[in-house]
């Protein structure tokens, strides 16, 4: 188990494609984390979104 270790280390080419899969990952959940910031701030200006929302149907009423 221990052996393994050394082997991932040397071996340029997997160490930098597991810190491309890192680096992926973290902005994976960084956009996941202001999504979800975005969609926190929208619920909390509900009246905005009502009438978000009012247009949306008015819109499609017309179409």
């Amino acid at each position: 188990m221990m052996s393994a270790t050394p082997n991932q280390n040397s071996n340029a080419p997997l160490s930098s494609e597991l810190l491309c899969n890192f680096l992926l990952q973290q902005e994976l959940s960084y956009s996941e984390a202001v999504l979800t910031e975005a969609l926190k701030s929208l619920s909390r200006s509900a009246p905005v979104s009502q009438k978000l929302s009012d247009k949306a149907v008015v819109f499609g009423g017309r179409s």
